[in-house]
């Protein structure tokens, strides 16, 4: 029951995060018992008590695409993160390289 619990909370909190509804979107939960309506969770401005609301006031999109886009999202900002983090690496062994001879002559 405990991994059930679990389970829910994660599923709510990506449909509340990513602004979605079961996979494909809201007819994904046409078999579930609490049909016709969907998770709170699923819904645009859902009340604090509520658990539940109508397929109408669910978001229409799918959370499949909605996480896909996500995903991709967030590798792009580490991709970028990362060949900044190469530039400057490059530029400092550069600057390094370029003052060498300054060093070179020193006599001790």
């Amino acid at each position: 029951k405990q991994w059930y619990q679990r389970r829910v909370a994660i599923t709510a909190g990506i449909q509340e995060k990513a602004e979605c509804c079961g996979i494909d979107g809201p007819g994904f939960w046409t078999n579930a018992k609490f049909a016709p309506q969907v998770p709170a969770s699923c819904c645009k401005n859902p009340a604090a008590d509520e658990e539940l609301c109508d397929k109408d006031q669910a978001y229409q999109f799918g959370c499949l695409n909605s996480t896909e886009m996500l995903v991709k999202d967030a590798l792009s900002i580490i991709i970028i993160v990362i060949v900044v983090i190469v530039l400057f690496q490059l530029i400092c062994m550069a600057m390094a390289w370029c003052s060498r001879g300054d060093y070179e002559s020193v006599d001790a």
